[in-house]
C-alpha cells in the first residue's frame, strides 16, 4: 500500500489524492459499519438520504432544460468539475431556460399525471434495489456467507465503482441514440429503464445461489450490476426535464419522498424474512427484489412520456414551458 501512495503522491495532483483518501475512507466505514449491526447501518441510512434527496432535488431543478449527459455531469462529473467550469457556464448561459417562480401548481393535474408515477414507481425501484446493494448484501455475505470484513468490504463497493464507470458514458449514450434520430424521447427513457432493471434483478437473483468461495463471481455480478443501474441516468433521473421543465423540482421532490421510503420498507421486509440469516431466506429476499424491479420496468414503459404535458405548458404570464414564454438570465 505505502508503494502506491508513493505513486498517487508523485504522479497525481492533490485533487486525485484527495478522492483516494475520500473512496477508501467511505470504504473503511462502509465495512465498519457492516461488521457493527443491521440496526446501526440502517440507523445512518436516513442521513445518507437526507443528503442525496436534497442534492437531486436541487441539481435535477438546476439543470432543467439542459441535455441528458449535462445533467449527469452535475450530477457525477465532480472530478473534472473544476476543470471545465469556464466552460460549463458559458454553455449554461447560452441555453439554460431560467424561468420565473411557478405561483399557480396545477396539483390535481400534476398528481394525477402517468407520467409523474412513472417517475416516482422508477425511483421507488431504484432506491429498494439501491438500499439491497449498498446496505443488504453486505450483511448478507457477512452473516450468511462468512465472508471475512476486508473481503465483504471490497466486494461491497464493486456496485459503486460500476456506478462510477457507468453513470459518465450511460447519460452520453442515451444523448447519441436520441441525437441521432435512432429512436424517440420516450423509447430511449423505456429502453434504458428496462435494461436498468431487469439486468441487476436476474444477477441479485443469481448471486442468492452462489456460495462463499464464488466470492471472485459474486464480485463481477455486483460491478455488472452497478453498470446496469447505471442506465436509469438517462431514464428517471432526467424524465422529469422531457415533461415537465417548469415543475422539475416538485416532480423529483415528490418522486423522493417515496424513494426513501422505499428504502425503509426494503430495510425492514428483509429484517423481517430473514429470521435466522439462512442462504434460503435471503433467496426470497432478492427474488422480492428482482420482482419489484421486473414490476417497475412493467409500470414505467406503460406510462412513461417522453413529450412536455399539456398541464405543464405555460397557462399565463411569466408561467414557464415553453422557450417563447421565458426569460434567459445569465450566470453572473
Amino acid at each position: 500500500m505505502s508503494a502506491f501512495t508513493n505513486w498517487i503522491k508523485r504522479y497525481h495532483s492533490c485533487r486525485w489524492r484527495l478522492c483516494y483518501t475520500c473512496c477508501m475512507t467511505c470504504l473503511l466505514l462502509q465495512a465498519m459499519r457492516v461488521d457493527l449491526s443491521m440496526a446501526f447501518l440502517c440507523m445512518l441510512k436516513p442521513l445518507n438520504h437526507t443528503r442525496e434527496e436534497v442534492n437531486f432535488t436541487a441539481n435535477s431543478q438546476y439543470c432543467s432544460g439542459l441535455d441528458n449527459k449535462t445533467t449527469k455531469a452535475n450530477f457525477e462529473g465532480e472530478f473534472e468539475w473544476s476543470d471545465t467550469f469556464e466552460e460549463e457556464r458559458s454553455y449554461i448561459n447560452r441555453t439554460t431556460i431560467s424561468e420565473n417562480v411557478v405561483k399557480n401548481v396545477p396539483w390535481k393535474r400534476l398528481l394525477s399525471s402517468p407520467a409523474v408515477w412513472a417517475i416516482i414507481f422508477s425511483l421507488f425501484v431504484f432506491d429498494w434495489m439501491g438500499s439491497i446493494f449498498q446496505v443488504l448484501l453486505p450483511l448478507y455475505m457477512k452473516h450468511t456467507l462468512s465472508i471475512n470484513i476486508i473481503s465483504s468490504g471490497l466486494m461491497s463497493s464493486a456496485p459503486s465503482f460500476g456506478l462510477m464507470i457507468g453513470l459518465p458514458l450511460c447519460g452520453k449514450l442515451a444523448d447519441f441514440v436520441h441525437s441521432k434520430k435512432y429512436l424517440s424521447t420516450r423509447s430511449v427513457r423505456v429502453l434504458f429503464e428496462t435494461f436498468s432493471m431487469i439486468i441487476p434483478a436476474g444477477l441479485l437473483a443469481a448471486i442468492g445461489f452462489l456460495r462463499c468461495d464464488h466470492t471472485i463471481l459474486i464480485t463481477s455480478f455486483l460491478f455488472l450490476s452497478g453498470i446496469a443501474i447505471s442506465l436509469t441516468s438517462g431514464v428517471a433521473l432526467v424524465n422529469s426535464n422531457d415533461i415537465a421543465p417548469s415543475y422539475v423540482g416538485i416532480i423529483f421532490g415528490i418522486a423522493n419522498t417515496f424513494a426513501a421510503a422505499s428504502g425503509s420498507i426494503s430495510s425492514l421486509s428483509a429484517k423481517a424474512l430473514t429470521p435466522n440469516d439462512t442462504q434460503e431466506e435471503w433467496q426470497i429476499v432478492f427474488a422480492l427484489c428482482a420482482a419489484i424491479c421486473v414490476s417497475g420496468a412493467i409500470i414505467f414503459a406503460i406510462m412513461a412520456r417522453g413529450e412536455i404535458q399539456e398541464w405543464a405548458r405555460s397557462q399565463e404570464t411569466g408561467s414557464c414551458g415553453n422557450v417563447a414564454d421565458v426569460n434567459i438570465n445569465t450566470i453572473a
